[in-house]
Protein backbone atom coordinates (compact mmCIF):
# COMPACT_ATOMS: atom_id res chain seq x y z
CA UNK A 1 0.00 0.00 0.00
CA UNK A 2 1.55 3.37 -0.96
CA UNK A 3 0.65 6.36 1.45
CA UNK A 4 2.51 9.14 2.03
CA UNK A 5 1.66 11.82 5.59
CA UNK A 6 2.81 14.76 5.83
CA UNK A 7 2.15 18.12 7.45
CA UNK A 8 2.11 20.81 4.91
CA UNK A 9 3.12 24.69 5.35
CA UNK A 10 1.31 27.29 5.73
CA UNK A 11 -2.14 25.61 6.57
CA UNK A 12 -5.71 26.99 6.88
CA UNK A 13 -3.95 31.11 6.94
CA UNK A 14 -6.81 33.14 8.22
CA UNK A 15 -7.20 36.60 6.98
CA UNK A 16 -9.52 39.33 8.64
CA UNK A 17 -12.96 39.92 8.75
CA UNK A 18 -14.36 38.00 11.37
CA UNK A 19 -17.56 38.20 12.85
CA UNK A 20 -20.01 37.14 15.78
CA UNK A 21 -24.08 36.21 15.57
CA UNK A 22 -26.79 34.71 17.06
CA UNK A 23 -28.80 32.74 15.05
CA UNK A 24 -30.83 29.20 14.95
CA UNK A 25 -33.33 27.85 17.08
CA UNK A 26 -35.24 25.84 14.25
CA UNK A 27 -36.55 26.52 10.73
CA UNK A 28 -39.78 28.89 11.79
CA UNK A 29 -40.20 30.95 8.00
CA UNK A 30 -38.18 32.10 5.43
CA UNK A 31 -38.07 36.01 6.41
CA UNK A 32 -35.50 37.29 3.38
CA UNK A 33 -33.11 39.94 4.40
CA UNK A 34 -31.85 42.42 1.68
CA UNK A 35 -28.80 43.55 3.88
CA UNK A 36 -25.46 41.67 3.89
CA UNK A 37 -24.22 40.13 7.21
CA UNK A 38 -20.55 41.29 8.57
CA UNK A 39 -17.96 39.02 6.78
CA UNK A 40 -16.76 35.60 8.23
CA UNK A 41 -13.16 34.55 8.55
CA UNK A 42 -11.59 33.94 5.15
CA UNK A 43 -8.26 31.02 5.69
CA UNK A 44 -6.24 29.92 2.86
CA UNK A 45 -5.55 25.48 2.68
CA UNK A 46 -2.55 25.12 1.32
CA UNK A 47 -2.14 21.88 -0.75
CA UNK A 48 1.04 20.20 -1.56
CA UNK A 49 2.13 18.45 -4.64
CA UNK A 50 0.17 18.41 -8.33
CA UNK A 51 -3.10 18.97 -6.34
CA UNK A 52 -2.40 22.11 -5.43
CA UNK A 53 -3.00 24.05 -8.77
CA UNK A 54 -5.26 21.28 -10.58
CA UNK A 55 -7.70 19.51 -7.88
CA UNK A 56 -11.53 21.21 -8.34
CA UNK A 57 -13.56 17.93 -7.19
CA UNK A 58 -12.84 17.83 -3.69
CA UNK A 59 -15.18 16.53 -1.27
CA UNK A 60 -16.04 17.41 2.67
CA UNK A 61 -17.03 15.46 5.34
CA UNK A 62 -20.53 16.77 7.04
CA UNK A 63 -18.09 17.41 10.37
CA UNK A 64 -16.13 19.91 8.18
CA UNK A 65 -12.96 18.10 9.28
CA UNK A 66 -11.69 15.84 6.24
CA UNK A 67 -11.20 16.89 2.35
CA UNK A 68 -10.91 14.25 0.21
CA UNK A 69 -9.44 15.26 -3.49
CA UNK A 70 -7.47 13.99 -6.58
CA UNK A 71 -4.86 15.44 -8.81
CA UNK A 72 -7.33 17.06 -10.86
CA UNK A 73 -6.74 16.48 -15.01
CA UNK A 74 -3.64 14.49 -14.68
CA UNK A 75 -5.79 11.13 -15.08
CA UNK A 76 -3.54 10.06 -12.15
CA UNK A 77 -4.66 6.89 -9.61
CA UNK A 78 -3.14 9.55 -6.55
CA UNK A 79 -5.99 11.00 -4.02
CA UNK A 80 -5.57 13.22 -1.28
CA UNK A 81 -6.88 13.05 2.40
CA UNK A 82 -6.74 16.50 4.18
CA UNK A 83 -6.80 17.38 8.21
CA UNK A 84 -8.64 20.58 7.67
CA UNK A 85 -7.28 20.91 11.63
CA UNK A 86 -4.36 19.38 11.66
CA UNK A 87 -3.20 19.96 8.00
CA UNK A 88 -2.16 16.56 7.74
CA UNK A 89 -2.17 15.53 4.53
CA UNK A 90 -2.19 11.86 3.72
CA UNK A 91 -1.63 10.66 -0.70
CA UNK A 92 -2.65 7.31 -1.19
CA UNK A 93 -2.06 5.63 -5.04
CA UNK A 94 -5.78 3.86 -5.58
CA UNK A 95 -3.99 1.14 -7.61
CA UNK A 96 -1.51 0.15 -4.88
CA UNK A 97 -3.80 0.59 -1.97
CA UNK A 98 -6.32 -1.62 -3.70
CA UNK A 99 -4.34 -4.01 -5.33
CA UNK A 100 -6.35 -3.53 -8.71
CA UNK A 101 -4.24 -2.03 -11.70
CA UNK A 102 -4.96 0.46 -14.09
CA UNK A 103 -7.91 2.91 -12.34
CA UNK A 104 -7.09 6.63 -12.71
CA UNK A 105 -9.15 9.58 -11.63
CA UNK A 106 -10.44 11.71 -14.93
CA UNK A 107 -10.91 14.44 -13.22
CA UNK A 108 -14.47 14.70 -14.29
CA UNK A 109 -15.19 12.60 -11.57
CA UNK A 110 -15.96 14.12 -7.58
CA UNK A 111 -15.60 12.81 -4.06
CA UNK A 112 -18.23 12.21 -1.54
CA UNK A 113 -16.95 11.95 2.19
CA UNK A 114 -19.89 10.83 5.20
CA UNK A 115 -19.85 12.78 7.83
CA UNK A 116 -17.11 11.49 10.34
CA UNK A 117 -14.80 11.06 7.27
CA UNK A 118 -14.80 7.29 7.57
CA UNK A 119 -16.05 6.61 4.24
CA UNK A 120 -15.03 8.55 0.58
CA UNK A 121 -16.59 7.40 -2.80
CA UNK A 122 -15.29 8.17 -5.72
CA UNK A 123 -15.41 7.80 -9.27
CA UNK A 124 -12.63 6.20 -11.63
CA UNK A 125 -11.53 4.68 -15.13
CA UNK A 126 -10.25 1.20 -15.15
CA UNK A 127 -8.83 -0.81 -18.17
CA UNK A 128 -5.65 -0.22 -20.09
CA UNK A 129 -7.53 2.21 -22.65
CA UNK A 130 -9.23 3.76 -19.47
CA UNK A 131 -13.07 3.64 -21.44
CA UNK A 132 -14.43 1.83 -18.51
CA UNK A 133 -16.05 3.58 -15.77
CA UNK A 134 -16.21 2.47 -11.85
CA UNK A 135 -17.74 3.94 -8.49
CA UNK A 136 -15.14 3.01 -5.67
CA UNK A 137 -15.93 2.64 -1.97
CA UNK A 138 -12.98 3.66 0.32
CA UNK A 139 -11.25 4.65 3.88
CA UNK A 140 -9.50 7.00 4.40
CA UNK A 141 -6.14 5.33 4.27
CA UNK A 142 -7.38 3.27 0.10
CA UNK A 143 -8.70 0.68 1.96
CA UNK A 144 -11.35 -0.58 -0.71
CA UNK A 145 -14.59 -1.22 1.22
CA UNK A 146 -16.74 -2.01 -2.03
CA UNK A 147 -16.87 -1.34 -5.56
CA UNK A 148 -20.02 -0.99 -8.26
CA UNK A 149 -18.73 -2.13 -11.60
CA UNK A 150 -20.40 -3.20 -15.28
CA UNK A 151 -19.18 -6.88 -16.50
CA UNK A 152 -15.96 -6.53 -16.02
CA UNK A 153 -15.67 -9.32 -19.11
CA UNK A 154 -18.08 -7.40 -21.54
CA UNK A 155 -20.57 -4.85 -20.69
CA UNK A 156 -19.29 -1.28 -19.33
CA UNK A 157 -21.23 1.13 -17.29
CA UNK A 158 -21.52 4.56 -17.55
CA UNK A 159 -21.24 6.02 -13.87
CA UNK A 160 -22.56 9.57 -12.77
CA UNK A 161 -23.30 11.51 -9.61
CA UNK A 162 -22.95 9.61 -6.61
CA UNK A 163 -23.60 10.59 -2.86
CA UNK A 164 -22.85 8.91 0.12
CA UNK A 165 -25.52 9.06 3.25
CA UNK A 166 -24.00 10.66 6.91
CA UNK A 167 -23.39 7.42 8.38
CA UNK A 168 -21.28 5.94 5.82
CA UNK A 169 -23.69 2.98 5.14
CA UNK A 170 -25.33 3.69 1.87
CA UNK A 171 -24.74 5.32 -1.61
CA UNK A 172 -26.90 6.46 -3.86
CA UNK A 173 -25.77 6.96 -7.69
CA UNK A 174 -26.82 7.09 -11.11
CA UNK A 175 -25.90 4.57 -13.80
CA UNK A 176 -26.42 3.58 -17.65
CA UNK A 177 -25.68 0.03 -17.82
CA UNK A 178 -27.41 -3.18 -19.35
CA UNK A 179 -25.71 -4.72 -16.11
CA UNK A 180 -24.16 -3.19 -12.41
CA UNK A 181 -22.24 -5.52 -10.02
CA UNK A 182 -21.54 -4.58 -6.48
CA UNK A 183 -17.66 -6.07 -4.92
CA UNK A 184 -17.02 -6.82 -1.63
CA UNK A 185 -13.29 -8.64 -0.70
CA UNK A 186 -13.35 -9.26 -4.91
CA UNK A 187 -16.24 -11.08 -4.73
CA UNK A 188 -19.69 -10.35 -6.57
CA UNK A 189 -22.05 -9.88 -4.10
CA UNK A 190 -24.78 -8.68 -5.79
CA UNK A 191 -26.53 -7.64 -9.73
CA UNK A 192 -28.86 -5.95 -11.37
CA UNK A 193 -29.54 -6.32 -14.84
CA UNK A 194 -31.40 -3.29 -16.41
CA UNK A 195 -33.50 -3.42 -19.58
CA UNK A 196 -32.53 -0.44 -21.43
CA UNK A 197 -29.46 2.23 -21.46
CA UNK A 198 -31.27 5.34 -20.02
CA UNK A 199 -29.49 6.76 -16.69
CA UNK A 200 -31.17 5.40 -13.56
CA UNK A 201 -31.05 5.83 -9.97
CA UNK A 202 -29.31 3.42 -7.49
CA UNK A 203 -28.86 2.47 -4.06
CA UNK A 204 -25.97 0.65 -3.07
CA UNK A 205 -26.09 -0.94 0.81
CA UNK A 206 -22.18 -0.58 1.50
CA UNK A 207 -22.06 -3.14 4.63
CA UNK A 208 -24.04 -6.21 2.61
CA UNK A 209 -23.26 -5.17 -1.28
CA UNK A 210 -27.08 -5.48 -2.01
CA UNK A 211 -27.83 -2.93 -4.79
CA UNK A 212 -31.18 -1.51 -5.13
CA UNK A 213 -33.67 0.51 -7.92
CA UNK A 214 -34.35 3.86 -5.88
CA UNK A 215 -36.16 5.09 -8.59
CA UNK A 216 -39.60 2.88 -9.26
CA UNK A 217 -43.04 3.25 -10.12
CA UNK A 218 -45.55 2.36 -7.50
CA UNK A 219 -45.39 -1.36 -6.71
CA UNK A 220 -42.11 -1.65 -8.20
CA UNK A 221 -40.83 -1.72 -11.13
CA UNK A 222 -38.32 0.04 -13.86
CA UNK A 223 -39.41 3.97 -14.88
CA UNK A 224 -40.45 4.23 -18.55
CA UNK A 225 -37.76 6.87 -18.84
CA UNK A 226 -34.72 8.56 -17.18
CA UNK A 227 -34.32 9.08 -13.45
CA UNK A 228 -30.93 11.08 -11.92
CA UNK A 229 -29.39 10.68 -8.22
CA UNK A 230 -29.44 13.70 -6.73
CA UNK A 231 -28.80 13.26 -2.68
CA UNK A 232 -29.47 10.73 -0.11
CA UNK A 233 -30.92 10.83 3.65
CA UNK A 234 -29.12 9.46 6.68
CA UNK A 235 -29.28 5.56 6.79
CA UNK A 236 -30.24 6.16 3.30
CA UNK A 237 -34.27 6.22 4.28
CA UNK A 238 -34.99 9.35 1.67
CA UNK A 239 -33.72 9.29 -2.45
CA UNK A 240 -33.54 13.10 -4.19
CA UNK A 241 -34.42 12.16 -7.58
CA UNK A 242 -35.39 13.69 -10.68
CA UNK A 243 -37.12 11.88 -13.85
CA UNK A 244 -39.53 12.88 -16.95
CA UNK A 245 -40.70 9.37 -16.30
CA UNK A 246 -44.67 9.45 -16.81
CA UNK A 247 -45.56 6.61 -14.58
CA UNK A 248 -44.40 8.37 -11.46
CA UNK A 249 -47.07 10.11 -8.90
CA UNK A 250 -48.37 13.77 -10.57
CA UNK A 251 -46.09 13.12 -13.56
CA UNK A 252 -46.48 14.76 -17.46
CA UNK A 253 -42.98 13.88 -19.13
CA UNK A 254 -41.57 16.86 -18.05
CA UNK A 255 -38.60 17.08 -15.47
CA UNK A 256 -39.93 16.76 -12.21
CA UNK A 257 -38.04 16.08 -8.63
CA UNK A 258 -39.35 13.12 -6.14
CA UNK A 259 -38.48 12.19 -2.94
CA UNK A 260 -38.53 8.01 -2.22
CA UNK A 261 -39.04 6.45 1.31
CA UNK A 262 -36.71 3.16 -0.08
CA UNK A 263 -38.98 1.75 3.48
CA UNK A 264 -41.91 1.08 0.86
CA UNK A 265 -42.18 0.35 -2.63
CA UNK A 266 -45.88 1.54 -2.61
CA UNK A 267 -47.09 4.28 -5.15
CA UNK A 268 -47.21 7.01 -2.45
CA UNK A 269 -43.77 6.01 -0.90
CA UNK A 270 -42.59 8.43 -3.62
CA UNK A 271 -43.50 12.47 -3.22
CA UNK A 272 -43.49 14.97 -5.64
CA UNK A 273 -41.66 17.98 -4.32
CA UNK A 274 -40.86 20.53 -7.31
CA UNK A 275 -44.30 22.24 -6.58
CA UNK A 276 -45.25 25.64 -5.92
CA UNK A 277 -47.05 26.82 -2.38
CA UNK A 278 -50.09 25.90 -4.04
CA UNK A 279 -49.33 22.56 -4.14
CA UNK A 280 -48.96 22.90 -8.21
CA UNK A 281 -45.93 20.82 -10.01
CA UNK A 282 -43.33 22.84 -11.53
CA UNK A 283 -41.59 21.52 -14.57
CA UNK A 284 -38.31 22.15 -15.61
CA UNK A 285 -36.21 22.77 -12.62
CA UNK A 286 -32.16 22.91 -12.30
CA UNK A 287 -31.22 21.52 -9.42
CA UNK A 288 -32.44 20.10 -5.45
CA UNK A 289 -30.27 19.21 -2.61
CA UNK A 290 -31.87 17.53 0.73
CA UNK A 291 -31.25 17.86 4.45
CA UNK A 292 -29.30 14.82 6.38
CA UNK A 293 -32.77 13.85 8.01
CA UNK A 294 -34.57 14.08 4.50
CA UNK A 295 -37.10 16.84 5.58
CA UNK A 296 -36.43 19.45 3.68
CA UNK A 297 -35.45 20.03 -0.07
CA UNK A 298 -34.15 22.82 -2.01
CA UNK A 299 -34.25 23.32 -5.51
CA UNK A 300 -34.62 26.08 -8.19
CA UNK A 301 -35.47 26.13 -12.08
CA UNK A 302 -33.90 26.48 -15.43
CA UNK A 303 -36.45 28.44 -16.54
CA UNK A 304 -36.29 31.26 -13.79
CA UNK A 305 -34.64 32.53 -10.77
CA UNK A 306 -36.96 31.46 -7.83
CA UNK A 307 -35.79 29.98 -5.40
CA UNK A 308 -38.15 26.52 -3.32
CA UNK A 309 -37.41 25.14 0.02
CA UNK A 310 -39.65 22.14 0.21
CA UNK A 311 -41.10 20.79 3.78
CA UNK A 312 -42.58 17.77 5.02
CA UNK A 313 -43.96 20.05 7.33
CA UNK A 314 -45.40 23.08 5.31
CA UNK A 315 -44.95 21.85 1.39
CA UNK A 316 -43.33 24.40 -0.79
CA UNK A 317 -42.49 27.81 -0.35
CA UNK A 318 -40.91 30.49 -2.79
CA UNK A 319 -37.72 31.91 -1.02
CA UNK A 320 -36.33 34.55 -3.45
CA UNK A 321 -34.40 34.50 -6.10
CA UNK A 322 -30.93 32.71 -7.18
CA UNK A 323 -29.17 33.22 -10.80
CA UNK A 324 -30.58 30.67 -13.35
CA UNK A 325 -28.02 27.43 -13.20
CA UNK A 326 -26.77 28.19 -9.92
CA UNK A 327 -25.72 24.65 -8.13
CA UNK A 328 -27.29 24.56 -4.30
CA UNK A 329 -24.77 23.10 -1.57
CA UNK A 330 -26.86 22.36 1.37
CA UNK A 331 -25.84 22.16 4.93
CA UNK A 332 -26.68 18.81 6.65
CA UNK A 333 -29.23 20.28 9.07
CA UNK A 334 -31.33 22.00 6.38
CA UNK A 335 -30.83 25.26 7.40
CA UNK A 336 -28.00 27.32 5.33
CA UNK A 337 -27.24 26.60 1.69
CA UNK A 338 -24.26 27.93 -0.62
CA UNK A 339 -25.37 28.71 -3.91
CA UNK A 340 -22.60 29.71 -6.65
CA UNK A 341 -23.12 32.92 -9.24
CA UNK A 342 -24.27 35.05 -6.27
CA UNK A 343 -22.96 38.12 -4.61
CA UNK A 344 -22.85 36.77 -1.26
CA UNK A 345 -21.30 33.02 -0.12
CA UNK A 346 -24.35 31.87 2.23
CA UNK A 347 -27.53 32.40 2.82
CA UNK A 348 -29.51 31.49 5.94
CA UNK A 349 -32.80 30.03 4.75
CA UNK A 350 -34.75 31.32 8.61
CA UNK A 351 -33.68 34.54 8.70
CA UNK A 352 -32.99 34.96 4.60
CA UNK A 353 -29.48 36.86 5.97
CA UNK A 354 -26.46 36.89 3.21
CA UNK A 355 -22.74 36.38 4.26
CA UNK A 356 -20.47 38.02 1.94
CA UNK A 357 -18.40 36.46 -0.64
CA UNK A 358 -14.62 36.59 -0.34
CA UNK A 359 -13.60 38.96 -2.89
CA UNK A 360 -13.82 42.69 -1.92
CA UNK A 361 -16.39 43.63 -5.00
CA UNK A 362 -18.30 40.84 -5.80
CA UNK A 363 -19.76 40.42 -8.97
CA UNK A 364 -21.81 37.83 -9.86
CA UNK A 365 -21.24 37.71 -13.25
CA UNK A 366 -17.25 37.74 -13.03
CA UNK A 367 -16.44 33.80 -13.12
CA UNK A 368 -12.67 34.27 -12.24
CA UNK A 369 -13.75 35.80 -8.68
CA UNK A 370 -16.64 33.47 -7.94
CA UNK A 371 -16.36 31.00 -5.51
CA UNK A 372 -16.32 27.02 -7.11
CA UNK A 373 -17.40 23.69 -5.86
CA UNK A 374 -18.60 25.15 -2.48
CA UNK A 375 -19.39 22.39 0.11
CA UNK A 376 -20.66 23.24 3.15
CA UNK A 377 -20.42 21.22 6.38
CA UNK A 378 -23.55 19.63 8.26
CA UNK A 379 -24.01 22.72 10.78
CA UNK A 380 -22.86 25.12 8.15
CA UNK A 381 -20.04 27.08 9.93
CA UNK A 382 -17.64 26.11 7.48
CA UNK A 383 -17.81 26.50 3.52
CA UNK A 384 -14.42 25.31 1.68
CA UNK A 385 -14.57 26.49 -1.93
CA UNK A 386 -11.89 26.35 -4.63
CA UNK A 387 -11.10 29.97 -6.62
CA UNK A 388 -7.98 30.52 -8.37
CA UNK A 389 -8.09 34.20 -8.59
CA UNK A 390 -7.75 35.18 -5.21
CA UNK A 391 -4.46 36.57 -3.34
CA UNK A 392 -2.98 33.52 -1.57
CA UNK A 393 -0.92 34.35 1.06
CA UNK A 394 3.14 34.21 0.92
CA UNK A 395 4.75 30.59 0.17
CA UNK A 396 1.52 28.88 -0.29
CA UNK A 397 -0.15 27.27 -3.44
CA UNK A 398 -3.44 25.68 -4.19
CA UNK A 399 -6.88 26.74 -5.22
CA UNK A 400 -8.85 25.64 -1.95
CA UNK A 401 -10.04 28.34 0.60
CA UNK A 402 -12.14 27.69 3.54
CA UNK A 403 -14.87 30.63 5.01
CA UNK A 404 -15.81 30.00 8.92
CA UNK A 405 -18.69 31.53 10.24
CA UNK A 406 -19.09 31.80 14.43
CA UNK A 407 -20.57 28.75 15.84
CA UNK A 408 -24.32 29.06 16.59
CA UNK A 409 -26.05 28.98 20.36
CA UNK A 410 -29.13 27.47 21.39
CA UNK A 411 -31.64 28.96 22.48
CA UNK A 412 -31.23 32.20 25.03
CA UNK A 413 -32.79 31.65 28.71
CA UNK A 414 -33.10 34.44 30.78
CA UNK A 415 -33.98 34.47 34.10
CA UNK A 416 -34.69 37.36 36.24
CA UNK A 417 -33.11 41.28 35.85
CA UNK A 418 -31.09 40.62 32.50
CA UNK A 419 -29.99 42.87 29.66
CA UNK A 420 -29.46 41.73 26.05
CA UNK A 421 -27.41 44.55 24.15
CA UNK A 422 -27.17 43.98 20.34
CA UNK A 423 -25.56 46.01 18.63
CA UNK A 424 -22.93 46.26 15.26
CA UNK A 425 -24.83 44.49 11.78
CA UNK A 426 -25.70 41.77 14.11
CA UNK A 427 -28.05 39.50 12.82
CA UNK A 428 -30.18 37.70 15.66
CA UNK A 429 -32.74 35.43 16.44
CA UNK A 430 -34.04 35.07 20.22
CA UNK A 431 -36.19 32.61 21.34
CA UNK A 432 -36.75 33.74 25.13
CA UNK A 433 -39.11 33.39 27.89
CA UNK A 434 -38.69 36.18 29.86
CA UNK A 435 -40.66 35.85 33.36
CA UNK A 436 -39.87 39.30 35.47
CA UNK A 437 -37.97 43.10 34.95
CA UNK A 438 -36.02 42.01 31.46
CA UNK A 439 -34.74 44.37 28.80
CA UNK A 440 -33.78 43.81 24.99
CA UNK A 441 -32.17 46.48 23.73
CA UNK A 442 -31.18 46.60 19.89
CA UNK A 443 -29.13 49.06 18.23
CA UNK A 444 -26.76 50.10 15.01
CA UNK A 445 -28.39 48.38 12.46
CA UNK A 446 -29.16 45.32 13.52
CA UNK A 447 -31.84 42.92 12.20
CA UNK A 448 -33.78 41.35 14.82
CA UNK A 449 -35.99 38.05 14.83
CA UNK A 450 -37.44 37.83 17.99
CA UNK A 451 -40.56 34.59 19.44
CA UNK A 452 -40.76 36.06 23.28
CA UNK A 453 -42.99 34.82 26.04
CA UNK A 454 -43.29 37.68 27.99
CA UNK A 455 -45.05 38.12 31.29
CA UNK A 456 -44.31 41.04 33.52
CA UNK A 457 -42.66 44.73 33.19
CA UNK A 458 -40.64 43.74 30.47
CA UNK A 459 -39.19 46.94 28.34
CA UNK A 460 -37.91 46.52 24.73
CA UNK A 461 -36.06 48.94 23.18
CA UNK A 462 -34.99 49.28 19.51
CA UNK A 463 -32.80 51.96 17.79
CA UNK A 464 -31.11 53.02 15.09
CA UNK A 465 -32.35 51.71 11.79
CA UNK A 466 -32.90 48.41 13.06
CA UNK A 467 -35.60 46.09 11.08
CA UNK A 468 -37.12 44.41 13.66
CA UNK A 469 -39.89 41.75 13.84
CA UNK A 470 -41.41 40.73 17.10
CA UNK A 471 -44.30 37.63 17.79
CA UNK A 472 -44.66 38.68 21.09
CA UNK A 473 -46.73 36.88 24.35
CA UNK A 474 -47.60 40.03 26.01
CA UNK A 475 -49.54 39.92 29.25
CA UNK A 476 -49.04 43.01 31.99
CA UNK A 477 -46.97 46.32 31.39
CA UNK A 478 -45.34 45.52 28.31
CA UNK A 479 -43.54 48.67 26.11
CA UNK A 480 -41.95 48.74 22.82
CA UNK A 481 -40.00 52.13 22.37
CA UNK A 482 -39.22 52.31 18.78
CA UNK A 483 -37.02 55.64 17.78
CA UNK A 484 -34.76 56.84 14.85
CA UNK A 485 -36.37 55.79 11.12
CA UNK A 486 -37.56 52.07 12.32
CA UNK A 487 -39.20 49.28 10.54
CA UNK A 488 -41.17 47.15 13.38
CA UNK A 489 -43.69 44.77 12.75
CA UNK A 490 -45.53 43.37 15.80
CA UNK A 491 -47.56 40.14 15.52
CA UNK A 492 -49.30 39.84 19.20
CA UNK A 493 -49.72 35.91 19.83
CA UNK A 494 -52.53 35.24 22.67
CA UNK A 495 -50.14 34.62 25.52
CA UNK A 496 -51.24 31.38 27.48
CA UNK A 497 -55.23 31.77 26.44
CA UNK A 498 -57.43 30.42 23.89
CA UNK A 499 -59.69 33.06 22.04
CA UNK A 500 -63.13 31.44 21.86
CA UNK A 501 -65.88 32.63 19.08
CA UNK A 502 -69.22 30.87 20.21
CA UNK A 503 -72.34 30.68 18.42
CA UNK A 504 -74.83 32.92 19.72
CA UNK A 505 -77.96 30.62 22.15
CA UNK A 506 -77.11 27.33 23.17
CA UNK A 507 -73.95 25.31 22.18
CA UNK A 508 -74.96 21.94 21.05
CA UNK A 509 -73.81 18.81 19.18
CA UNK A 510 -72.91 19.01 15.97
CA UNK A 511 -72.22 23.12 16.37
CA UNK A 512 -69.51 24.48 15.04
CA UNK A 513 -67.14 27.64 17.07
CA UNK A 514 -63.88 28.99 16.62
CA UNK A 515 -60.66 28.44 18.46
CA UNK A 516 -57.65 30.50 18.21
CA UNK A 517 -54.12 30.55 20.06
CA UNK A 518 -50.36 31.72 19.47
CA UNK A 519 -47.18 30.84 21.10
CA UNK A 520 -46.36 27.65 18.57
CA UNK A 521 -43.92 26.84 17.25
CA UNK A 522 -43.89 27.85 13.60
CA UNK A 523 -45.68 25.69 10.60
CA UNK A 524 -45.72 22.70 13.08
CA UNK A 525 -48.97 20.81 14.20
CA UNK A 526 -51.14 21.73 17.26
CA UNK A 527 -53.85 19.20 17.85
CA UNK A 528 -57.43 20.02 19.82
CA UNK A 529 -59.15 17.60 21.74
CA UNK A 530 -62.67 17.88 23.55
CA UNK A 531 -62.57 15.89 27.16
CA UNK A 532 -63.77 15.20 30.27
CA UNK A 533 -62.65 12.03 28.22
CA UNK A 534 -60.27 13.43 25.60
CA UNK A 535 -62.08 13.17 21.71
CA UNK A 536 -59.49 14.62 19.08
CA UNK A 537 -61.46 17.31 17.18
CA UNK A 538 -59.12 19.21 15.18
CA UNK A 539 -55.33 19.50 13.68
CA UNK A 540 -54.21 22.59 12.08
CA UNK A 541 -50.55 23.66 11.14
CA UNK A 542 -49.42 27.13 13.20
CA UNK A 543 -48.51 29.61 10.68
CA UNK A 544 -45.33 31.93 10.36
CA UNK A 545 -45.63 33.74 13.63
CA UNK A 546 -46.81 30.41 15.89
CA UNK A 547 -50.60 31.07 15.99
CA UNK A 548 -53.18 28.45 15.16
CA UNK A 549 -57.13 28.70 14.04
CA UNK A 550 -59.45 26.07 14.49
CA UNK A 551 -62.98 25.70 13.33
CA UNK A 552 -64.34 23.03 15.52
CA UNK A 553 -67.57 20.98 15.60
CA UNK A 554 -68.85 19.24 18.75
CA UNK A 555 -69.43 15.39 18.08
CA UNK A 556 -73.22 14.66 17.68
CA UNK A 557 -72.27 11.96 20.67
CA UNK A 558 -70.82 14.16 23.05
CA UNK A 559 -72.31 14.49 26.10
CA UNK A 560 -73.57 17.55 27.77
CA UNK A 561 -72.03 19.42 30.63
CA UNK A 562 -69.24 21.20 31.63
CA UNK A 563 -66.28 20.39 29.19
CA UNK A 564 -62.39 21.72 28.40
CA UNK A 565 -60.90 22.57 25.42
CA UNK A 566 -56.79 21.54 24.88
CA UNK A 567 -54.98 22.45 22.34
CA UNK A 568 -51.16 20.42 22.49
CA UNK A 569 -48.27 21.65 20.46
CA UNK A 570 -44.96 22.13 20.38
CA UNK A 571 -43.55 25.58 21.84
CA UNK A 572 -40.45 27.41 19.92
CA UNK A 573 -37.86 25.48 22.01
CA UNK A 574 -39.60 22.29 21.39
CA UNK A 575 -41.01 21.96 24.52
CA UNK A 576 -44.70 20.71 24.81
CA UNK A 577 -46.97 24.11 25.14
CA UNK A 578 -50.50 22.99 26.01
CA UNK A 579 -53.56 25.11 25.92
CA UNK A 580 -56.67 24.95 28.03
CA UNK A 581 -60.52 26.47 28.05
CA UNK A 582 -63.23 25.75 29.65
CA UNK A 583 -66.72 25.40 27.96
CA UNK A 584 -70.18 24.03 28.50
CA UNK A 585 -72.29 21.92 25.66
CA UNK A 586 -75.71 22.09 26.48
CA UNK A 587 -78.22 19.09 26.15
CA UNK A 588 -80.27 19.20 23.00
CA UNK A 589 -83.64 19.69 24.81
CA UNK A 590 -82.81 23.14 26.36
CA UNK A 591 -84.09 24.00 22.86
CA UNK A 592 -87.72 22.91 23.69
CA UNK A 593 -87.63 23.73 26.78
CA UNK A 594 -86.43 27.86 25.48
CA UNK A 595 -89.20 27.62 22.89
CA UNK A 596 -91.87 26.65 25.70
CA UNK A 597 -91.01 29.29 27.88
CA UNK A 598 -91.48 31.93 25.50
Amino acid sequence: MSINTRKTGGRLCPFKGTFRHLSIISLLTLLLATSVQAAPTLEHIGLDGPTAQRTSNAGMSGDGQWLAFDYGRNFTSWFSMLNLTSGIQTDVDINLATGISDMTFDGGSFFDVNHDGSVITARIKYGAASQNTALLVLAPDGTLIAQVTGDYFGDSANFYDHHVDSTGRYMVFGAAANKLQSHIGGVVVSSIFPSGDLEATYRLDIQTGELTAAAIKGGGGELNDYSYALDISENGHYILFSSSATDLPGANGEPRLYVRDMTSTDSSATTLVSVDSSGTPIDDFFTGAMSDDGTRVIFNLYSSDVLYLWSRDFGSKALGEVSTGSTLPISGDGYWIAPTYEDYSRLNLVSGGRYPRPDADPDPTQTETRPESMQLSANGELLVFSNASLTRPDGEDGIWWALRYDPIPGPIEVAINESIPVSDNQNLLLGLNLPVSETIVVSDEAYVIASLNISVIEPITITDNVSVILSLGVSVQESIIVNDDIEITVAPSLADTIDLTLPPGPLLPGMTFTAKAGGFKPFTPVQAFLQSEPVLVGEEISDAEGNVSFEITIPLDFPPGPHTLILIGQSPDDSERRLTAAITVDPPDIIFENSFEQ
